[in-house]
């Protein structure tokens, strides 16, 4: 990595710029070194924008009008301020297996989601948002697929 160095005052600063990509975006991520007494010492960390580190999870079954609770929004780093929550909808490849992406499902936002017909042979997730002061990021939970209506007791 190229160094960048300032001269303020009369003192080399080192700047170093990080860039990482959270959620399909590239954050840079600032940190300044001051050389003092011939050693480089860290004199400033920019902050950072929130990281998963424990992806959220979803429970419920499969069944076609049954409910899906999220209410584990995971485990995240760099002190986020709020949450949000989206539910997304993923359809499987021709040969099976887990969605290549996901759709928002329009006005779903709450902890709960009830599945529709539209559900039926798809993946569903939550998405949820982490964000702080310097920005957000995002992480999906588990996939449950939607496949079959719940039994029902006869005679």
């Amino acid at each position: 990595m190229p160094r960048l160095f300032q001269k303020r005052s009369g003192t080399w600063v080192e700047i170093k710029s990080i860039f990482q990509k959270q959620g399909g975006t590239w954050t840079e991520i600032l940190n300044v070194f001051q050389k003092i007494g011939g050693t480089w010492t860290k004199v400033f960390a920019g902050l950072k924008v929130p990281g998963n580190t424990v992806p959220p999870t979803i429970t419920g079954s499969g069944y076609l009008f049954g409910t899906l609770t999220n209410t584990n929004l995971g485990t995240w780093t760099n002190t986020p301020t709020s949450y949000a929550r989206q539910w997304r909808r993923g359809t499987p490849p021709a040969g099976g297996g887990e969605p290549q992406g996901y759709s928002n499902i329009s006005g779903e936002t709450s902890s709960t989601y009830v599945t529709t017909s539209a559900d039926n042979g798809k993946y569903i997730i939550c998405q949820i948002t982490a964000t702080n002061a310097v920005g957000s990021n995002t992480a999906a939970s588990n996939s449950i697929y939607v496949s079959k209506y719940e039994p029902v007791a006869t005679g």
